[in-house]
């Protein structure tokens, strides 16, 4: 799951997010952004009331990050679908082309067909794989 980083935080910023082994009175955490501080510095936004993070007006900014990588691996998984169907599509297509070709020997020539058997036979095969035969 993305987290804030420091570096989303600007640096004007009131509070100052804790490096990962730094020192603190009183390190808090935020359960969702991840982010910790310490709690002990007086500022305008700490101690925190409530246990509130003062990061809270950057939580948008992940839930955006978090939207955007959802979309994006839809669209990946939408991309490789549509990819194999491309695929399989032209494999039927040649498979189609070369039954049509055994089939009628006459019309394209014995030494064409005779060629084309043993690979058509393959293509078949690997056909019924696919389709779970």
């Amino acid at each position: 799951m993305p987290r804030l980083r420091n570096t989303d935080i600007p640096v004007r910023f009131p509070v100052r997010p804790l490096r990962a082994g730094q020192d603190a009175k009183a390190r808090a955490t935020c359960g969702e952004c991840g982010l910790s501080w310490d709690d002990g510095i007086v500022t305008s936004m700490t101690p925190a009331p409530s246990a509130r993070c003062p990061f809270e007006s950057f939580h948008k900014t992940l839930s955006e990050r978090q939207k955007r990588a959802r979309e994006n691996r839809k669209h990946k998984a939408t991309e490789r679908t549509r990819a194999r169907l491309d695929y399989h599509a032209a494999q039927n297509a040649i498979l189609a082309r070369a039954e049509d070709i055994v089939d009628h020997p006459e019309m394209y020539g014995e030494i064409a067909a005779g060629l084309l058997r043993s690979s058509v036979s393959t293509l078949r095969l690997a056909k019924l794989k696919l389709e779970g035969y």
